[in-house]
């Protein structure tokens, strides 16, 4: 069976879900999202593909270290989607903290013995980076990795690094055996590992 993981699914009425849509096989389809007010809707959003897929919703959030589990929520923010494990600097609004359930990478592999994924799409605002750079490549195979093209150096901090000088100073390193491209009005990166082409 193949495996689809989102990280960050937020409502999932979104790009991941029209990909999901068009699948042809039954497949095993996991979708992670911290926000616990936010799993109702998605369980609604994929209430009819539930008849054809293995789909598990998991209300944790993906860190790089066990010790993050607080999410920052934009108040001002009036579709109530603006959350983000790191304090965002970008983002000039006040925001309330919210604990939750965190899980490494590695122990959500290890919880569905994942050793394959044909695709991993991350929308984490800002994350998307630390967690691919948790990935141990020699654990998991992934086809396809899709991310936010996170624009912002000034978010990072001492722990937490993201935008575009962590990314091509670290990641293309790591990333060496993967094509990439940019695409869509939404920022994405696009990652297809090059034996896979």
């Amino acid at each position: 069976m193949k495996n689809y993981i989102q990280i960050g699914t937020n409502k999932g009425n979104d790009d991941f879900m029209s990909i999901m849509k068009n699948l042809d096989e039954k497949s095993r389809i996991i979708l992670i999202e911290p926000q616990p007010e936010l799993i109702e809707l998605i369980e609604t959003s994929y209430c009819e593909l539930k008849e054809i897929h293995d789909i598990t919703i998991l209300n944790v959030g993906i860190v790089v270290d066990k010790k993050i589990n607080t999410l920052y929520k934009y108040k001002n923010d009036t579709d109530s989607a603006l959350t983000s494990i790191i304090d965002r600097k970008s983002v000039d609004l006040e925001s309330e903290e919210i604990k939750f359930k965190p899980l490494t990478f590695q122990e959500l592999c290890d919880n569905f013995c994942i050793y394959d994924i044909d695709l991993l799409f991350i929308d984490t605002e800002g994350y998307d980076y630390e967690i691919i750079n948790s990935i141990d490549f020699s654990k998991v195979n992934i086809a396809e990795i899709i991310c936010e093209k996170w624009p912002f150096d000034i978010d990072s901090s001492d722990d937490i690094k993201t935008g575009p000088s962590y990314f091509n100073n670290v990641l293309l390193k790591k990333l060496s055996n993967y094509e990439l491209k940019e695409f869509d009005e939404k920022n994405h990166k696009f990652l297809k590992k090059k034996n896979q082409i």
